[in-house]
């Protein structure tokens, strides 16, 4: 109820001025709010050339515009960056195509004729439930948790010059970062991968000639990756000739389980030897390899079929709360294959804790003994109840 001053009739009438436009305004807004677009609705705007005269056959087209442009909308908010890199050829020739069949209703809101072009601004509806079907017949992929760790063994090999470089030689020496694993490195970390960067990471332990010869076994490989605490590795072999231009071909491995997730090989000539000439051939050669491997390897760690398992960890020697966070950090966003942390008691300096892991418990201490990210060294058991121990040093 509005009290108002019956002493002094200019306050009472600015009083019930001012309570009539608040009640005007909480009438208005829900409509102006619904005259929005729904959280499933997109603003597109469609131009289309006016050809010959025929203003019909140019607003159809500025409205099939517009309708692409919905759709590819929807897909960026929905996917992301990573999805939509990672799944570009697909998006482009398997689901854009046919871009109106996933668009359950639209509305023109404005047009606009200008001399030579014809804009229409349209409010597009996403059918959801078409647009799921679709993404899982064409095998779209979304990368989800945290990036898949990987390691490159690509050697690089110039016959024409009788030269070869492949860093898994002599690890301890460090070797310079090749054009090739340069390009590796740059066109999947575009695509959401976390790639190992050697250079800054020494693995311990003493390494047979076997894991140092230039073509390597699976075996090889895997141990590499294990040693790196890569979730993938990828083997193979860049040649560079003036001849026959760039020839790449690489092997996605598992580390965990050994298996070859997929092969693949591409090409790329050039005109002449020119450093520049070389890279934007080496470029577009690993970009279409990137393009192939990238959905095989996210799906492959996704179908892994590793059963869910909790295991009971204890860190000890805990001093502060900034040790424990920091600790539960790096095992819910660097140990790939984490999908919980909790805590369940302290007691003195221990914290007790239930890691959820898509794996075994030795798996889990190997990643974790073994990641390059640690915050603080470590040292790790499993005691006989099958509880992992870490005490900080």
């Amino acid at each position: 109820m509005v009290r108002v001053n019956q002493k002094n009739p200019f306050i009472a009438f600015f009083v019930l001025w001012l309570a009539g436009i608040v009640l005007l305004c909480a009438s208005i807004s829900p409509a102006i709010a619904k005259d929005g677009p729904g959280k499933d609705e997109i603003l597109v705007l469609g131009t289309a050339r006016i050809a010959g005269g025929n203003v019909a056959r140019a607003k159809a087209a500025a409205l099939s515009e517009a309708l692409r442009k919905g759709v590819e909308e929807y897909l960026a908010r929905r996917l992301g960056s990573r999805g939509m890199v990672n799944n570009f050829p697909r998006i482009i020739h398997e689901v854009l195509p046919r871009a109106k069949d996933q668009v359950e209703n639209f509305h023109i809101l404005a047009e606009e004729k200008t001399d030579r072009y014809f804009n229409i601004l349209v409010r597009v509806k996403i059918n959801e439930k078409l647009m799921d079907e679709k993404l899982r017949g064409v095998g779209l992929i979304i990368m989800d948790g945290p990036p898949i760790n990987i390691l490159f063994l690509v050697s690089q090999v110039h016959p024409e010059k009788d030269q070869g470089t492949y860093w898994w030689m002599d690890p301890d020496s460090v070797s310079a970062l090749t054009e090739t694993e340069l390009a590796l490195f740059r066109i999947f970390q575009e695509r959401g991968f976390s790639p190992i960067n050697r250079m800054s990471y020494s693995p311990e332990g003493d390494f047979p000639m076997e894991m140092r010869a230039p073509e390597l076994s699976p075996e090889a490989v895997a141990t590499w990756g294990k040693a790196f605490s890569a979730d993938v590795a990828v083997y193979g072999i860049c040649n560079i000739t003036e001849s026959q231009g760039v020839s790449i071909a690489l092997t996605a491995f598992d580390v965990m389980t050994g298996a070859v997730i997929m092969e693949t090989n591409q090409a790329e000539p050039f005109t002449s030897g020119d450093d520049q000439r070389v890279q934007v051939a080496l470029n577009k050669a690993i970009g279409r390899a990137a393009a192939g491997l990238s959905p095989a390897i996210i799906e492959s760690k996704k179908t892994a079929g590793k059963k869910i398992n909790a295991f009971p960890l204890v860190l000890m020697g805990v001093k502060n709360f900034r040790q424990y966070k920091a600790f539960r950090d790096f095992l819910s966003k660097d140990i790939s294959g984490v999908s919980s942390v909790k805590q369940k008691k302290i007691r003195g300096d221990s914290l007790f804790l239930s890691v959820e892991y898509d794996g075994d418990s030795d798996g889990l201490i190997d990643m974790i003994s073994n990641h390059p990210k640690s915050p603080f060294p470590l040292d790790i058991m499993k005691n006989e109840e099958g509880a992992i121990l870490i005490h900080i040093r």
